[in-house]
Formats: structure tokens, C-alpha cells, sequence
């Protein structure tokens, strides 16, 4: 009986009806077939593969990394061994599907891997899934804002380095300027991402911050 997600570092309750993937394999020998779920944040970025011995592989899909040389062991279960060494990976969590495209297609282009989150709820669970090594947080977002997901990561993963960005003017009383790392104007992100990725990186506690 399934009870959660497939991805061993989720805890995801199974709501098959509500969202997610599920895997169904058949068997040789007149065993029985084997199904498995991935949660909707999961199935994103993973599918699973299964063999009758053992127990089930994550292997990334191509349609949520594009760049097939930034993965290393794509049969590992452990999701956290995803990304090979001296590539960041970066997770942005933002309620605009048109800005985390922007993201993915001109963080790619330069060699990182990126994750994605429409959602703080969702931003939080993919820290605690993945190996994260700077997080781009959207400041207005329904369920819980940039302050509060800040908050939560920063007890988390203290030294994890967080980038704001935000569509609307930031006054400079926002408490949550107090809990990031850097802030970029949204309509600035084309000249101004890559720069400021790379300055925090400078810093070797932001590699991997999120597995800390």
C-alpha cells in the first residue's frame, strides 16, 4: 500500500488524486507489479526506475535539467548526490511561472542546475530534499511571503545564502531586507542574476549551504 512519496528524503503524504506521478512497473516470474508515487514537487524533477531486486531509483528528467553533463550517478536513490561536483544549484521559489522560466533557461545557459518552487511550502520541502546552494525567493507570494519563508530557512540552514526579488519597490525598513543575503529588482534580473549569484559563491559556507 503506498503511503508516501518514492523520494527518500520527502515525507509527502500520498494524495495520488491530488497531485503527483505514480510509476507502475510489471514482473517477470508471476511476482507482483510494483507502483510507486512521486509527489507533484518530485515528479518535476524526477522519475522513478525500478528493477525486481532492490529497492526503486530516482533519475532525473532531462525536461527539468536540461544539461545531462551537470548530473552525476543518475541511478543513485539519494536525490542529494544529484548534482556533480563544482556545479550550484540553485532553487527558485516564486508564484510567476513566466519569471522561474526566465530563471531555469538563463541560469542553465551558464552551467547551474536549477530547481523550481511555485510556493513557499514547496521552496521549503525541495531544501530539505535536494542540495541547495543559494536560494532566489520571490518576495509576494500566497500561503507565506519571502519573510516567512526566510525565517524558516534560516533556522534551517543558517549559512544557505538567500537572494529577494521582488516586482514591487522594496522600502528599506522591509524587515525582511534583515534576513537575505542580496536584493534584486525583478526588472532587473537579466543584467544583475549572474553577478550576484557569483559573489555569493565567492564564499565557500554557501556551497551545498542546504545539506549543513
Amino acid at each position: 500500500m503506498l503511503r508516501q512519496c518514492a523520494n527518500p528524503s520527502c515525507a509527502q503524504s500520498f494524495r495520488y488524486g491530488d497531485e503527483g506521478e505514480l510509476f507502475v512497473f510489471g514482473s517477470r516470474n508471476s511476482r507482483p507489479e510494483r507502483t510507486f508515487w512521486l509527489c507533484g514537487l518530485c515528479a518535476l524533477h524526477f522519475a522513478v526506475i525500478w528493477e525486481e531486486e532492490g529497492e526503486p531509483n530516482l533519475v532525473p528528467h532531462l525536461r527539468s535539467i536540461e544539461h545531462p553533463h551537470t548530473i552525476r550517478n543518475a541511478a543513485s536513490r539519494v536525490p542529494r548526490s544529484a548534482a556533480s561536483p563544482g556545479t550550484h544549484v540553485v532553487l527558485c521559489v516564486d508564484d510567476h511561472e513566466a519569471i522561474l522560466h526566465f530563471c531555469r533557461q538563463h541560469l542553465e545557459s551558464h552551467g547551474y542546475c536549477v530547481l523550481t518552487a511555485l510556493n513557499g511550502p514547496d521552496g521549503l520541502r525541495a531544501l530539505q530534499a535536494y542540495p541547495v546552494d543559494v536560494l532566489l525567493l520571490d518576495y509576494s507570494m500566497p500561503e507565506m511571503n519571502a519573510e516567512e519563508v526566510a525565517l524558516e530557512v534560516r533556522h534551517m540552514y543558517p549559512k544557505l545564502p538567500i537572494v529577494l526579488i521582488s516586482a514591487s519597490a522594496v522600502d528599506d525598513d522591509w524587515s525582511v531586507l534583515e534576513r537575505v543575503d542580496a536584493y534584486i529588482p525583478k526588472e532587473e534580473l537579466p543584467k544583475r542574476l549572474l553577478g550576484t549569484l557569483q559573489g555569493l559563491l565567492l564564499d565557500p559556507v554557501g556551497q551545498n549551504a542546504s545539506t549543513a
